[in-house]
């Protein structure tokens, strides 16, 4: 793992992981936000759910998927959370916002990462870039999408979420 910037006491990090997809915790005690991009397409729905857990249980509080069949990832890591539960009702703590950007760009995803993931009691100092397989130029492409979002002032201002009393839809503020 590689540390790719830091700003205001936030940290983002680099990870790229290769089949068997073996996933350590990076920030033991920590919780954080992951911006998952899913650049290999022969992910089995095994080892998907296996990185989704992994996730879920190394303190990953808000993921952010994009790439092949992000919406797949959305749904494992909803059910890893709820699964966390033998009630499948997760409490406060537990509880992990996901989103899935099929058609965003690379500087959307990375501005929607770094500046709306804020949440109720959740306010997190670590971002950890996780790379499922490999993509050519995608790392140089996201390292250029912080730079503009963070260190070139075409911030767009962070949103904060709040739960709605739909339950757990969120809305902006």
């Amino acid at each position: 793992m590689d540390v790719l910037t830091t700003k205001d006491g936030k940290e983002v990090w680099f990870h790229q992981i290769e089949r068997p997809f073996v996933f350590k915790p990076p920030f033991p005690g920590h919780r954080y936000v992951a911006i998952v991009f899913s650049n290999d397409e022969t992910v089995t729905d095994s080892e998907r759910q296996s990185v989704t857990h992994a996730l879920f249980t190394s303190g990953c509080r808000y993921g952010i998927f994009t790439g092949h069949r992000c919406l797949g990832w959305e749904s494992a890591l909803d059910t890893a959370c709820i699964e966390s539960d033998p009630d499948h009702k997760p409490s406060d703590e537990a509880f992990t916002m996901t989103t899935s950007h099929p058609i965003q760009s690379v500087e959307d995803v990375i501005r929607f990462g770094l500046t709306c993931t804020g949440f109720d009691e959740h306010d997190f100092d670590r971002c950890l870039i996780l790379f499922i397989g490999p993509r050519a130029g995608l790392r140089a492409e996201v390292e250029a999408a912080i730079r503009s979002v963070w260190h070139e002032g075409r911030q767009k201002g962070p949103a904060r979420n709040r739960r709605s009393r739909a339950g757990n839809r969120r809305t902006r503020v």
